[in-house]
């Protein structure tokens, strides 16, 4: 049949067929897997359940990227400006990478391209038939957050939200909760000084703030958790909860 194509505006533009065989045990043939790819990425309709219609992923992870090359003279930095040198070269995955070197400096980059969108956020599926939700640029890989020696001492990332309001550009919205990184704050302030053995303990700590959070809650909603008024399940499973550390 013709060539496949995706309309554009008031145009069409070409869609590239990349045909994949798979080879799958117990088949004498190659299963044949049609991957079309678009100028915003590959369909991935039928991946995500959705073949009534045509949905292209649009992705920096997708593009060609020197992130290999990044990772190597990460390997070989001996400072501050080969690492930033580095990061820059990291196009994705968008990661936080923390530093710390011989000196007794300290910081992190966060790596990866972040598109800027004409409209929207990236969060749902946008027209990909009108310009209106195109990439309009890239986020500069200065203005990407990053420290070096901050004035707190420290640097806690844990998936966690890292920039706050103030920051002018989207970077997404698929963060942990922030109740790792409190913990860790908790645990590198209540020290003078951290060490080896304090990072270890980190690494094995089970404290659970959501738990504790929750224990909290239910004993505002049932403070007379004793109560005869309660009955028998409600009042174990209360005191279960309130004994929970």
């Amino acid at each position: 049949g013709p060539a496949p194509r995706t309309r554009f505006g008031k145009g069409w533009k070409p869609v590239q067929v990349i045909e994949e065989a798979i080879p799958v045990k117990g088949r004498r043939e190659a299963h044949l897997e049609r991957v079309l790819v678009t100028h915003h990425g590959p369909i991935i309709s039928d991946v995500v359940g959705a073949s009534d219609r045509r949905l292209a992923v649009c992705s920096m992870a997708l593009r060609p990227s020197p992130a290999l090359t990044g990772w190597y003279r990460l390997d070989h930095a001996r400072g501050w400006d080969d690492f930033v040198a580095a990061m820059r070269l990291i196009e994705a995955p968008q990661l936080n990478v923390p530093y710390a070197d011989v000196d007794g400096n300290i910081g992190y980059w966060v790596t990866g391209k972040v598109p800027v969108r004409a409209r929207g956020q990236g969060m749902v599926p946008a027209p990909g038939w009108t310009d209106e939700y195109e990439w309009t640029g890239e986020v500069p890989f200065e203005e990407m957050p990053h420290a070096l020696n901050p004035r707190a001492g420290y640097v806690v990332h844990c998936n966690n939200r890292i920039v706050g309001d103030d920051y002018p550009h989207t970077l997404g919205s698929v963060w942990m909760n922030g109740y790792r990184a409190r913990r860790l704050t908790d645990m590198i302030e209540c020290r003078e000084r951290v060490t080896l053995d304090d990072c270890r303990d980190m690494q094995m700590d089970v404290t659970c703030l959501p738990g504790i959070e929750f224990v909290r809650l239910v004993q505002e909603v049932y403070p007379d958790a004793g109560s005869p008024a309660h009955d028998d399940d409600l009042r174990l499973a209360l005191r279960l909860l309130g004994a929970w550390d």
